[in-house]
């Protein structure tokens, strides 16, 4: 599963305090690719229905 990730910004050589990040898709999330075909499938279905008009 996706666990919440955290976010760490060095400003001005100074290290600030660590944050959870609140949106996007964790890099090697085993939702992403299944997420991405899901979205990839409705667009073409979508154009699909386009052309034929």
């Amino acid at each position: 599963l996706c666990f919440p990730n955290l976010a760490n910004i060095i400003l001005n050589d100074e290290k600030l305090e660590v944050f959870p990040r609140r949106s996007g898709i964790r890099q090697g999330c085993l939702f992403s690719s299944l997420l991405l075909n899901t979205v990839l499938e409705v667009v073409a279905t979508q154009q699909e229905e386009k052309l034929r008009k």
